[in-house]
């Protein structure tokens, strides 16, 4: 059961509204990889970083590590994404 906003500690509150800012950060770097990546493999690091932005968004109450897992899982896609596609397929800017 979801716990109402009351039973919610300022500390859980902090944590997941830092790692859904991490998250948005993240997906800024994702989209703007278009200048880098060919739109395809933009395509699916921004399916990728939605997929976990709305798994964070619904985990968020529950665990306060979420949103914070979320950022850095994406974070950490998006730059073993970037620099494979530069070292295997020669993407440059």
């Amino acid at each position: 059961m979801d716990e109402s906003p009351a039973d919610i500690s300022p500390t859980h509150l902090l944590f997941a509204l830092i790692g859904l800012a991490l998250l948005g950060m993240v997906g800024i770097f994702v989209f703007a990889s278009t200048l880098i990546a060919p739109v395809w493999a933009v395509v699916m690091m921004g399916a990728i970083w939605l997929a976990a932005a709305v798994w964070a968004w619904l985990r968020w109450r529950r665990s306060m590590f979420a949103p914070l897992l979320a950022a850095v899982v994406v974070g950490a896609v998006w730059i073993a994404a970037v620099n494979l596609g530069d070292v295997l397929l020669g993407w440059n800017a």
